[in-house]
């Protein structure tokens, strides 16, 4: 039976119950939702194993190999799969259809094809449900559950099908429906724990000396309780791509992080289209990688045929960074070489500009308000903090969801003075939100100019390892957690918000740092799900290395903890410990 059958009954749950959160993801459009997975490679005995996990051919596809004897170890083992990035609370409903690409080869080592789920690490004694051979029945096919410490098996010869896995209080249930048949298929039912799955994966296992697992993931549905996201997405932006007639643009994208981080770097038109254009030799308008802690990619545009132009985004679940490099070159010659920092999204930017007969700026805008139009006022600021100009460019107004401007300040300005020097001050209308690149051209060279966001200044602010110290009156003590607070995710705001996070030496957590303009203040939320407290600080800088203000502690969990009552404020007192 073709997979496309099974369909129809994929999305089957358990009669009277009601879920509050549904994922589902087809794996359909050949480029891995980095906003829900992150992939994993697992391997030992190394340089025997190779694994590798990509979304291909509208599936997820996943392969394992160990090498024969005496390349690979005797112990080599090689695991490849996604990890879905969130923790699941409350009753669940998992399903996924899997397919085998390649045989499976017995009766030697076990290997696996399945759904795995996890109280803690994905594979640490993790429930289970899939296909697997059985060494005791002389390597023939099996559909193994794992529930706790329990196994069970049941005999089979299916290539393709689904799996399940349910939880209904401590009830977890495993099944499968193999292509003859008409049911789901209970393969184990035990009492298991009720406590959060902080892991799901989706993954294939290998320990055989010469062989190889091939598979296939699709359809996956989640309905589940609750589901806490781990991470959010985020962006970086390259608001200049061109290519051809000589010039071509390199992106060298670097993991600075000491975990292994998928993103997927996606090009697109002045328009806001998808731009398919070759990149390393390969032609695409979305290409996702996985890049080792510390490592790094390059991603280089052709330089053939006609100029185009465009922008590219990345999108990745852990901070990335990129320079996008722009070589410029005359019968091979290599004239010149630009590089500029890929850039976030902002409210309100500035950027130095320099016009006179010898001089001129570029910018480069694009529209990230998502499906919306975006309007963007420019501004001359002389060197006196006057503004001298402000634009009536057409072109700045209702720039569409996904486009771009990009053009020299005295075109967006025509009546700019014959000589300036000062600031371009751009500012997105409403709740519009934009990136921006600048470029100073002199004597015909280029050369990258920053753009500096107003906020990140009163951000920095925060940045830095500080200790905390309240007197809690309710508990007759001082609570004293120290705080690194390390890296600004988003900036969106010119009113000097700021979305910082850090980790509490003592606790464990993540303190999330905004400001607060109804409050006009600060606000730290300390909030973990699997501890049943919330601690929130509310607080303002008395200078650059101290701040004042209240801490309130509710002794329950809330997702939105500052929309229940704070109860009473405890003195706070912060001090920087390292800048």
């Amino acid at each position: 039976m073709q997979k496309l059958l099974f369909v129809c009954f994929l999305f089957f749950v358990v009669p009277g119950l009601v879920f509050a959160v549904t994922i589902e993801d087809n794996f359909d459009d050949n480029s891995l939702n980095s906003s829900l997975w992150v992939p994993f490679n697992i391997g030992s005995g190394d340089p025997g194993v190779s694994m590798s996990v990509s979304e291909i051919n509208g599936q997820l596809e996943a392969e394992a190999t160990v090498a024969p004897l005496p390349i690979a170890a005797q112990s080599a083992v090689a695991i490849a799969g996604v990890s879905l990035l969130g923790t699941i609370y409350g009753d669940f409903d998992v399903q996924a259809h899997y397919e085998m690409l390649d045989p499976l080869v017995g009766p030697n080592d076990e290997p696996f094809v399945g759904i795995l789920l996890s109280h803690g690490q994905l594979l640490d004694d993790p429930y289970l449900v899939g296909l697997t051979l059985d060494k005791s029945l002389e390597g023939n096919k099996t559909y193994l559950a794992g529930i706790e410490d329990d196994e069970f098996r049941i005999p089979t010869n299916d290539t393709e099908g689904l799996l399940r896995f349910t939880r209904i209080g401590n009830l977890v249930s495993a099944y499968y429906w193999g292509p003859s048949d008409t049911n789901w298929q209970l393969i184990r039912q035990a009492n298991g724990s009720a406590d959060p799955i902080k892991n799901l994966g989706l993954g294939i296992f290998n320990e055989t000396n010469g062989t190889t697992v091939f598979a296939a993931f699709d359809n996956f549905s989640l309905t589940a309780d609750q589901f806490i996201p781990t991470l959010e997405p985020t962006y970086l932006y390259f608001p200049q791509i061109a290519d051809g007639e000589g010039l071509q643009t390199t992106l060298t994208i670097s993991n600075p992080g000491d975990n292994e981080a998928a993103g997927t770097l996606r090009f697109f038109t002045p328009g806001g289209s998808e731009w398919a254009l070759s990149i390393n030799s390969t032609v695409g308008s979305a290409f996702p990688f996985t890049l080792p802690a510390h490592g790094s990619a390059r991603f280089t545009t052709s330089g053939t045929g006609s100029i185009a132009t465009g922008w590219a985004s990345l999108e990745s679940v852990r901070t990335l960074s990129g320079v996008a490099t722009f070589d410029i070159r005359s019968q091979d010659t290599l004239i010149q070489t630009i590089g500029v920092l890929g850039t976030p999204v902002a409210k309100r930017l500035m950027v130095p500009a320099d016009y006179d007969s010898r001089a001129n700026m570029g910018l480069a805008i694009i529209n990230t308000s998502g499906s919306n139009t975006l309007t963007v006022s420019l501004s001359l600021v002389g060197e006196d903090g006057v503004v001298i100009q402000t634009s009536t460019d057409p072109d700045y107004q209702n720039i569409p969801a996904h486009g771009y401007v990009t053009k020299f300040v005295s075109e967006a300005f025509p009546n700019i003075p014959s000589t300036f020097k000062g600031n371009l001050i751009a500012e997105a209308n409403g709740n519009g939100v934009m990136a921006v690149i600048g470029l100073t051209q002199k004597d015909g060279l280029y050369s990258a100019i920053p753009v500096a966001n107003p906020s990140l200044a009163v951000a920095k602010r925060v940045l830095g390892e500080w200790a905390f110290v309240s007197h809690v009156s309710a508990w007759g003590r001082e609570f004293a957690p120290s705080f690194s607070i390390r890296a600004i995710e988003d900036d969106s705001s010119g009113s000097g918000q700021i979305y910082a996070w850090g980790y509490d030496y003592q606790y464990h957590g993540s303190l999330l740092v905004n400001w607060d303009e109804s409050r006009q203040s600060y606000v730290g939320i300390n909030s973990n799900p699997d501890y049943p407290w919330s601690n929130i600080y509310i607080f303002n800088f008395a200078n650059e290395n101290t701040i004042s203000g209240c801490y309130y502690y509710q002794d329950q969990y809330y997702p939105d903890p500052l929309n229940h009552s704070l109860g009473n404020c405890n003195n706070l007192t912060g001090t920087r410990i390292i800048q």
